[in-house]
């Protein structure tokens, strides 16, 4: 047999007395008329729990959104910091603004010498063929002209190299067969003192006679000393 929990004064059913002589409300059998009936404290347990539930979810969201902003303020702050500690350590006079100048500058100068010295060979070499080609032309025609000038006086002279400075010459010369040269010598003959020269009477106008000199007053002439060899 099951014994049943007392049922507590706040959820037992109200009672209605009716007046003396009043007939009392007929009874009506379980299960029969309107539908389930609650009492009061069970209607605030209920509306305690939806304030609950409310406010749990409340919190919740309200935890959520907080963690959002205060993760993107955080990130701003120390985005921030992080600026300004890395201003700071980079400031002129700084040893790490230091440290880095110094290396950037090193790599700027072998950078900038290894490029200058590029840049200079390949202007150097430019420059000097063209320097050397004017130059070698120069020369070229300063050498072909003295050559030209040692090849033509030696046509004219006939192949005669060797003259004596001051001396007087007598010379005999004919059509040259070299082109640009029109005479040639063909022989000389060098004067000299206490001589006198003359064509000869025999061999031609082109023989040239030779005899000591007389000192006559007048200039007269020696006998015939015989023609002047080509030298």
């Amino acid at each position: 047999m099951s014994t049943s929990a007392p049922i507590p004064p706040d959820d037992q059913p109200t009672r209605v007395t009716p007046p003396a002589g009043a007939p009392g409300p007929a009874a009506q059998p379980p299960g029969a008329g309107g539908g389930k009936t609650y009492s009061a404290g069970v209607l605030a347990a209920i509306a305690v729990a939806v304030l609950v539930i409310a406010g749990v979810g409340g919190y919740f969201i309200g935890h959520s959104s907080g963690d959002d902003s205060g993760q993107k303020s955080g990130y701003d702050k120390g985005f921030t910091a992080g600026q300004e500690q890395v201003h700071a350590q980079y400031r002129p006079g700084q040893q790490a603004y230091e440290t880095i100048y110094a290396k950037g500058k090193a790599d700027g100068v072998a950078e900038g010498t290894k490029q200058g010295q590029a840049q200079g060979e390949r202007t150097g070499e430019a420059q000097g063929q063209r320097v050397g080609f004017e130059q070698g032309q120069r020369q070229g025609v300063s050498t072909g002209e003295a050559e030209g000038v040692r090849q033509g006086a030696a046509a004219v002279l006939g192949g005669f190299s060797s003259w004596d400075d001051g001396a007087f010459y007598i010379i005999t010369m004919r059509p040259s067969d070299t082109e640009g040269v029109g005479y040639e010598i063909t022989s000389r003959t060098q004067l000299q003192p206490d001589t006198d020269y003359k064509l000869c009477d025999d061999g031609g106008s082109q023989q040239v006679c030779q005899s000591a000199a007389t000192a006559a007053t007048g200039g007269g002439t020696a006998d015939d000393g015989g023609a002047t060899g080509n030298e």
